[in-house]
């Protein structure tokens, strides 16, 4: 990572203390840029956070500057308000972690995306019907966690696998997976389904002869300097949930139950340098940022086009002339979203976290694409 951070022809993106230093505090926790070229935007921005009553961190970029950022109306563990820095529950954000460590693998040619999952799971009567690229994309067929065709398990059954010791991968592998049959042919139909991130996980594991919290640590979070990201630790989260069942306890399991696809706690701040990491080329070259990207029945390697709609509210609405993606989040109370807008020559990233279920306000998307179309 280190080396080709080196070989990046503009190295903005990396310069995080400068580009903070240049914005202006106009209230509280709330920043923005007073470049004339962001005005418009910072203004909207600003008039929406004042008027709707938006709770939670907004962060506002592009690749050579900070924008905007507001922490509004919520409050972390010390009874602050919260910040960029404030650290959630990124649900499945994570899944563009764990599709960022395949892509690093096939660059080291360790993965083929063709490779039948066989190669990695011998004892899985689909195994050889189902390709990498299906699980990335999914599109292969295996039906969720916990449901259908095989038996179910409820979030109590999976917390006290982990809590007493019964090793949750064998326990999923030998009663829901090697078992199961396929809901639809593979690559015939796209179905998100978290299975397809937890056996990612696990190939990374296999491949790496680490753990996934490891090779993530070692290959992502270590390298780009992610002070508030972890996998599963219970106790970096800053964030102050409003889940009445949410328990550190239980928390504390999510790195076995959640591996791969929803384990996994950031800041706003952590993944907007993920997200620069990725398009700048500081984890793996532009020929696999282009495979990330790469749309399959509208979802890409963790990433997901503007036209796919989730079972529950897509941010980005109608689609447009630009190539936008983003992936969004969502695990006990809190939702989360990452966008990332593009225009000829610019990239806009806008990242928004908050712990009290609250969907993502349309209304900042509206003034960031217009922002982004007059580009």
């Amino acid at each position: 990572t280190e080396e080709i951070i080196e070989e990046t022809v503009n190295n903005d993106w990396l310069e995080l203390d400068e580009q903070l230093g240049k914005l202006t505090n106009v209230q509280d926790n709330i920043w923005m840029n007073d470049d004339e070229k962001y005005a418009e935007l910072t203004v909207s921005l600003n008039n929406i956070i004042a008027t709707q009553g938006i709770a939670g961190t907004l962060v506002v970029a592009t690749d050579h500057d900070i924008i905007y950022t507001s922490g509004t109306g919520a409050y972390d563990i010390y009874g602050n308000l919260v910040s960029m820095d404030t650290t959630y529950g990124i649900g499945s954000i994570n899944k563009t972690f764990t599709a960022a460590c395949i892509m690093k693998l096939m660059e080291e040619g360790k993965i083929g995306i063709d490779d039948t999952i066989d190669k990695y799971f011998p004892s899985f009567q689909h195994g050889s019907e189902i390709t990498v690229y299906q699980l990335l994309h999914m599109c292969s067929g295996l039906p969720g966690i916990g449901l259908s065709k095989g038996p179910e398990t409820t979030r109590q059954d999976r917390f006290e696998m982990v809590l007493y010791g019964e090793y949750y991968d064998n326990y999923f592998f030998d009663k829901i997976i090697y078992p199961c049959a396929l809901d639809f042919e593979p690559g015939s139909e796209m179905r998100y389904c978290n299975t397809n991130y937890f056996l990612l996980a696990n190939i990374i594991e296999i491949v790496s002869g680490q753990t996934y919290a490891e090779y993530v640590t070692e290959n992502i979070i270590e390298p780009l300097g992610l002070t508030g990201t972890s996998l599963g630790c219970v106790q970096d989260l800053t964030s102050r949930t409003a889940d009445p069942d949410f328990t550190p306890l239980y928390m504390s399991t999510m790195e076995k139950t959640l591996k791969g696809y929803g384990a996994m706690h950031s800041k706003p701040l952590d993944i907007l340098m993920f997200d620069r990491a990725i398009f700048n080329e500081g984890l793996f070259s532009s020929e696999y940022v282009d495979i990330m990207t790469e749309m399959k029945f509208d979802y890409g390697c963790g990433w997901m086009s503007e036209d796919y709609e989730l079972c529950h509210y897509n941010p980005l609405g109608k689609p447009s002339p630009t190539r936008n993606i983003y992936h969004d989040g969502a695990v006990y109370s809190f939702r989360t979203s990452n966008c990332v807008l593009n225009a000829e020559g610019e990239r806009l990233y806008i990242i928004w976290f908050n712990s009290s279920y609250t969907d993502l306000n349309p209304l900042i998307y509206d003034a960031c694409m217009t922002y982004i179309n007059t580009l």
